[in-house]
């Protein structure tokens, strides 16, 4: 079913993209605020009849209004207002419909927040299963259920399976753009794995894509982007820690013939590490070249 974008008016419509860029900024408070004021205008432009595209663009409104409460840990009201999105499609579509998938695996998000992970899973596992039927034009909200499947598999410690479902969302054709918010939680999720595997080197690389990406789609600001960045960090500061930086350091400058192991290895830590961490790992990489050039 296709919604009309200007079902509710031109200026209904301006505002609710600006409470998108606000929720996508994770200025979730603002974007409350304009989301209950194009509630209102929903149920003004409403008041004569139940129309279709009112309602689905209500429920639509209420489920961002559930994944701004989910992102604030406001988990009791994220669930009733997920719910609430639920019971508005069902008006007028199937619960077997993608958009009612697309909350499924929201909700599965919020039982795998609050540590419930059997249900967590069921959620997610009943979204894909809808999803992976309608494929064709529901490409982002299937790799939106791949990731919520893959966080709850994440904390099963099925750490292969977390891969597998990364490289399904890498798989769909819709989704390429090495920028998009799915693409770099998939990103993510695979460093996380790769690192609880101790493949280290690969744990980096996805790190890294995860955080170019966000930063590309949500800029540098946005809470996952800070935390991809933070995750690489404390990977790397483990690695030093653990006389286990060559792992990650050799990928980034052993493998080049034109350029001194020096600046491989500052180009390499510069980006991701605060003045002292990065002194720390020169000053050991360093030692470590001087080591080796004594050994022969």
């Amino acid at each position: 079913m296709t919604v009309r974008s200007t079902c509710l008016g031109r200026a209904a419509e301006e505002m609710l993209k600006d409470a998108d860029g606000y929720k996508d900024l994770a200025f979730y408070k603002r974007a409350l605020e304009l989301y209950f004021e194009v509630l209102d205008i929903c149920k003004i432009t409403d008041k004569t009849g139940r129309h279709v595209d009112v309602i689905i663009k209500t429920a639509d409104i209420y489920g961002m209004i559930g994944f701004c409460y989910r992102e604030q840990g406001e988990y009791d009201m994220a669930f009733e207002w997920y719910y609430k999105a639920l019971d508005h499609y069902n008006e007028v579509i199937s619960k077997w419909h993608p958009k009612m998938a697309a909350v499924y695996a929201e909700i599965g998000t919020v039982y795998n927040r609050i540590g419930d992970y059997e249900i967590a899973d069921q959620w997610c596992q009943k979204a894909i299963d809808i999803l992976e039927e309608y494929q064709q034009g529901f490409g982002y909200e299937l790799a939106s259920a791949y990731n919520a499947k893959a966080e709850v598999c994440f904390n099963y410690k099925d750490y292969e399976k977390v891969i597998e479902l990364s490289g399904k969302v890498f798989g769909i054709t819709s989704v390429r753009d090495s920028r998009d918010k799915d693409i770099a939680t998939a990103y993510y999720n695979n460093g996380c794995a790769y690192r609880e595997l101790k493949r280290y080197e690969e744990a980096v690389t996805c790190l890294r894509m995860a955080e170019r990406g966000y930063s590309g789609s949500l800029g540098a600001s946005n809470p996952l982007t800070k935390k991809a960045t933070k995750t690489i960090e404390a990977l790397v500061e483990y690695l030093i820690e653990n006389d286990m930086c060559d792992t990650v350091v050799d990928k980034y400058y052993h493998r080049a013939n034109k350029e001194t192991p020096y600046n491989y290895i500052y180009r390499f830590t510069k980006t991701i590490l605060s003045r002292k961490k990065f002194v720390t790992c020169c000053e050991i990489v360093l030692k470590t070249e001087v080591d080796k050039i004594r050994d022969r």
